[in-house]
C-alpha cells in the first residue's frame, strides 16, 4: 500500500512485500481536529462472527519483544514482523508530544474496529490488542498485499481467480458495512493474501464507524480519505459514507481487471477534474466492466446488492489454495 505522497516524503521505510498500514494521505486530506476524540475504556474481548473470542490482552513492552523485524515505518504506526505475526504499534514522536497523541488515536481507532468486525474469513485475523490499545497484533500473511501478488504471479493468474478475489472483495466490503465500518480508504493493496490464496480486507487505522452500545463504543467519523483515484469527488471535510467506500471500490476492481490504478498517469487535479464531471476510464472491454462503471457511477445502495448479481457462480466464494 505504498503511497506516492509517503515516498516522497521519506516518511517511512518498506523493507518487505507487507502493506503500509498507515498513510500521509489521511493526515494531509483532513484536519486534525478529526484525529483528536474521547477516550474509550479497555475492551477485552473480541466478537467473532458467530460468537465471542477472547483477545490477548498481556502486557508487553514494545521495546522488549525478542526477534523484532521492522517492515515499515508510517505517519502513524511502525510495523514489525515478530515470528507469524505482525505487530503495529503507535509512533512516538518523543519531541512532538501533539502528533504522538494524534498516533495513539488512529492505532486505537484500528484496535476499536477489529473489536468490531470480530473473526471473519476475508478479514486480516487480529490476534491481540494492547492493554491500551496502543498496538495491535495481527496474523502474518507471507503472500504480501492483493495488488503486489497479481503482479508477481501474473502469468499464472487466470480468470477465475480474478473474479474469485473480486466477489471476495466485495464481500468483505458488505461484511464491515453490515457492522456499521466505512473502511474510508479502499484501494487493491488494502487487501492481503492469505495462505489459501484468498483476499483479506485489512488497514482501519482510517476508518469511520456507527454507535456501538454493545462494546460502548460511540460513533466515529473517519480520519481520512481515499487517494484520489478512488475519491469520489464531495466535500472534503464531510464524513466518508457507504457510497463513498462502494466509489473506492470500483476503482479498486478497475486496479484488479486493468493492472493499473484510474488515470494512472495523470496528475491528482486532473483526476479529480475528470470524476467532478463524471468522465471515467473505458471498462467496455474489462472482466466485470459494468460493476466497475455502476460503481463509479453510484448506482449501487450496497456492496450486497452487487453480490447478489447473476455475473458470480460457485467459484467465486473461498479458495483452498489450489
Amino acid at each position: 500500500m505504498l503511497r506516492t505522497e509517503e515516498l516522497q516524503m521519506g516518511f517511512f521505510i518498506s523493507l518487505h512485500n507487507w502493506p503500509v498500514w498507515s498513510t500521509l494521505w489521511h493526515l494531509i486530506s483532513c484536519p486534525f481536529q478529526r484525529l483528536l476524540r474521547l477516550f474509550f475504556p479497555l475492551i477485552k474481548r473480541l466478537p467473532d462472527v458467530e460468537e465471542s473470542a477472547e483477545v490477548s490482552q498481556e502486557v508487553v513492552s514494545p521495546s522488549s519483544v525478542p526477534e523484532r523485524e521492522l517492515l515499515m515505518v508510517g505517519m502513524s504506526a511502525k510495523t514489525y514482523r515478530i515470528r507469524n505475526t505482525v505487530r503495529k504499534e503507535c509512533h512516538v514522536l518523543p519531541d512532538d508530544v501533539g502528533i504522538t497523541e494524534q498516533n495513539m488515536e488512529a492505532c486505537r481507532n484500528e484496535a476499536d474496529v477489529y473489536l468490531i468486525l470480530g473473526k471473519h474469513p476475508l478479514i486480516a485475523t487480529c490476534l491481540s490488542i494492547g492493554p491500551h490499545r496502543e498496538y495491535i497484533d495481527l496474523e502474518y500473511y507471507e503472500n504480501g498485499n492483493l495488488k503486489q501478488y497479481i503482479n508477481s504471479n501474473r502469468a499464472s493468474i487466470i480468470e477465475a481467480d480474478l473474479k474469485r478475489w473480486a466477489y471476495q472483495m466485495i464481500e468483505s466490503i458488505a461484511y464491515i458495512h453490515s457492522k456499521g465500518v466505512r473502511h474510508s480508504d479502499i484501494r487493491l493493496d488494502q487487501w492481503l493474501v492469505d495462505a489459501g490464496l484468498n483476499a483479506r480486507l485489512s488497514d482501519f487505522n482510517a476508518s469511520g464507524f456507527d454507535p456501538q452500545p454493545d462494546l460502548g463504543l460511540e460513533a466515529r467519523p473517519a480520519l481520512g480519505v481515499e487517494s484520489p483515484s478512488h475519491y469520489l469527488p464531495r466535500d472534503p471535510e464531510a464524513d466518508n459514507t457507504v457510497e463513498s467506500d462502494l466509489f473506492a471500490l470500483g476503482s479498486s476492481l478497475y486496479e484488479l481487471v486493468a493492472g493499473q490504478s484510474p488515470y494512472e498517469d495523470l496528475s491528482d487535479e486532473s483526476i479529480e477534474s475528470l470524476f467532478r464531471k463524471e468522465i471515467f476510464p473505458s471498462t467496455e472491454e474489462l472482466l466485470l466492466g459494468e460493476i466497475i462503471r455502476n460503481c463509479w457511477k453510484r448506482r449501487y445502495r450496497s456492496a450486497k446488492d452487487i453480490l447478489d448479481l447473476e455475473a458470480w457462480s460457485p467459484t467465486t466464494h473461498l479458495s483452498d489454495g489450489h
